[in-house]
């Protein structure tokens, strides 16, 4: 990791480089800032390998963007030269699916990491590569279901009754009386490399996942959430109002993913029409 370019690409100046709560909460502001979460790699047949060099070259050197085993293995090499505990947490991603018992659920296509502050021991959620509906900033894991109220929200975590899974919840922002899973992780199993190969390659070939057949990009722009899904546009403020939604062709759609989320694809351009 080229610590001090990663940091010149996300915009962020450390004086103090300790490992604190302060320093984890800019480095996740800066990275979601300025890499922006898109799976073009896989909508274009590139094999996305899960190598840091080769993460490194192509979110900070060729200034791309990647999904989430990219961001977050971008983000957790940073965190570990600048001296924090990062353990990765292998996830089965609930947001938008039906409901379903807390140890039920599907295969694990999603990567977050859990940061210690070794000076307070805190433990934090941190996620830089869940696309819009994460929160900006660091989660803490070990107040049990108190309600943390962050800048995108009111997010928790919650335990199953047999301590086997935790998860992640948003307040739903109408009735408060409902919170919406993200994702959850198992508490009994360390995730090791050969989980993280399988699920990143699962994730982007098997023809069913999510990002082998749809066309996404999310960045934060200023204070709003930008997003491409295949022929829609949208942008919403911080607290998840709609402020702009259209719907696009394939020229709208290159001049968005060059000016809104500053990616080149003058090579590839005619590959994106299918998605609209």
């Amino acid at each position: 990791m080229h610590l001090q370019e990663y940091l010149s690409r996300i915009a962020v100046v450390i004086d103090d480089f300790r490992p604190t709560l302060e320093v984890l909460s800019a480095i996740m502001v800066g990275h979601m800032n300025y890499i922006p979460f898109e799976n073009l790699s896989i909508v274009l047949g590139e094999k996305i390998e899960f190598d840091d060099t080769k993460i490194f070259e192509k979110l900070v050197s060729e200034k791309r963007g990647g999904y989430c085993f990219e961001q977050n293995a971008l983000l957790k090499s940073a965190l570990d030269e600048l001296g924090f505990v990062v353990e990765w947490l292998l996830c089965r991603v609930r947001w938008g699916k039906v409901p379903e018992s807390f140890e039920a659920g599907s295969t694990f296509t999603h990567v977050a990491l859990k940061v210690t502050i070794p000076s307070t021991n805190e433990v934090y959620l941190a996620d830089v590569g869940f696309a819009g509906t994460n929160s900006v900033a660091p989660v803490e894991m070990t107040v049990g279901d108190t309600l943390q109220t962050l800048p995108e929200g009111v997010f928790r975590v919650t335990t199953s009754a047999s301590g086997s899974y935790s998860q992640l919840e948003n307040q739903d922002r109408d009735d408060p009386s409902i919170f919406r899973p993200l994702y959850k992780w198992c508490n009994s199993v360390n995730t090791n490399f050969a989980d993280l190969e399988a699920a990143n390659w699962f994730s982007c070939t098997f023809p069913k996942a999510r990002f082998t057949s749809q066309f996404f990009c999310s960045k934060i722009c200023d204070n709003e959430r930008c997003y491409i899904l295949n022929s829609q546009y949208v942008r919403r403020n911080m607290a998840g109002a709609v402020v702009h939604k259209e719907t696009i062709d394939n020229e709208r759609m290159l001049e968005l993913v060059s000016t809104v989320f500053t990616i080149s694809l003058s090579s590839t351009s005619g590959l994106l029409s299918k998605y609209l």
